[in-house]
């Protein structure tokens, strides 16, 4: 390319191209195991996602690797994969990169330029000037050759420029690639550096990932509150019959009423046991106000918890004068039997159905 412009100049607009988003290097890492007949799990998949950086490159040579342990079922598996792509001479990963890095350096002028990009790819979380690669590489040239030294390995792509500073390219998997053939002690870095490294990167994705899926389930649990709280205020009273199918054991005189409020609580400051309620739907009159625990996940309800709810809204109604009620639980992905039979035997009501979550 850099040739192309030199001979034809204006006739090129360099636009470098990003990595894909995440939602479209998801669906591709499902696309390879179902082509490659190779299962993944979720989170398996988002670990991918993450040490490739959204690289098709990446995710095609872990997934087509000649390893013969290739494994991308366990997080062991795809890093000892991972190791093999980048750390074994015949990796493809490794193979493909050290072709260009080959290729590249003599155009640049070899001297030197080694040491410097094994040094930004070391320091690769900050910005580094003329002055600090002059000190600590003892490099022997004025400023101007070491500027013309940089961009040469700038546009050979093997390396970032911010202002003037530079810096090495931030891919995890390139940094292992090229330290694998110019750190100071291969042997160390193959077999004890790198493994380290990439077992520190691994443990921060999957911390990562398990935050991300708790603020989902809140998110998922909050949603299935917040509709099922709407229903009651707006929708329970015109299509009673509707409401009333999709919830099993309530009292044969049970009937949705005027409800004066509708809100989850807490139990107040220091009160013991501390409880947290989903649903509380006050009922106007006579009527039967509504206890709810809500679920919106995929693990199914347990006695236990069920156990547990009882608990907490009897203290509930003891705090809340609350004298007729109902208590019900949704749980989305359904319940175990031998926790339908406690709901049955205590006279709490349950539903699964998802029209209860529906847009009105």
């Amino acid at each position: 390319m850099n040739d192309l412009n030199r001979l034809l100049p204006g006739r090129f607009i360099k636009k470098p191209l990003g990595n894909m988003p995440e939602d479209e290097i998801a669906e591709m890492i499902f696309r390879y195991s179902l082509s490659e007949n190779m299962p993944v799990t979720e989170e398996i998949a988002w670990l991918i996602a993450q040490l490739t950086e959204g690289s098709p490159f990446y995710i095609n040579a872990l997934f087509r690797s000649v390893f013969e342990e290739k494994d991308l079922s366990t997080e062991a598996g795809v890093q000892r994969t991972l190791e093999y792509e980048t750390l074994n001479l015949d990796g493809s990963i490794n193979t493909t990169w050290m072709e260009y890095i080959d290729s590249a350096f003599p155009r640049i002028n070899e001297k030197y330029a080694k040491d410097i990009v094994l040094y930004l790819s070391k320091h690769r979380d900050r910005r580094v000037g003329h002055r600090e690669l002059k000190e600590k590489l003892g490099l022997e040239m004025s400023d101007p050759e070491l500027e013309k030294k940089l961009k040469a390995i700038f546009r050979s792509d093997i390396i970032e420029e911010d202002q003037g500073l530079y810096r090495g390219v931030r891919d995890n998997i390139f940094d292992k690639v090229f330290r694998r053939s110019y750190a100071d002690d291969i042997h160390h870095f193959v077999t004890r550096e790198a493994p380290d490294e990439y077992r520190v990167l691994f443990n921060e994705i999957s911390e990562r990932y398990g935050r991300l899926r708790g603020d989902h389930n809140r998110y998922k649990g909050a949603f299935a509150e917040f509709m099922i709280i709407h229903r009651l205020i707006h929708d329970v009273r015109k299509e009673g019959e509707l409401f009333k199918s999709l919830m099993g054991n309530l009292p044969d005189d049970f009937v949705y009423v005027e409800y004066g409020e509708v809100r989850s609580c807490h139990s107040p400051p220091l009160h013991e046991p501390e409880f947290q309620i989903d649903v509380l739907a006050r009922a106007e009159g006579d009527g039967y106000s509504l206890i709810g625990e809500v679920k919106n996940r995929k693990a199914k309800f347990s006695v236990k918890e069920a156990g547990e709810f009882r608990e907490k809204a009897g203290e509930l109604m003891k705090l809340e004068n609350v004298d007729k009620a109902v208590l019900f639980v949704f749980s989305v992905s359904g319940f175990f039997k031998n926790t339908l039979a406690y709901l049955k035997k205590h006279g709490i009501a349950w539903t699964s159905d998802k029209r209860w979550l529906e847009k009105p």
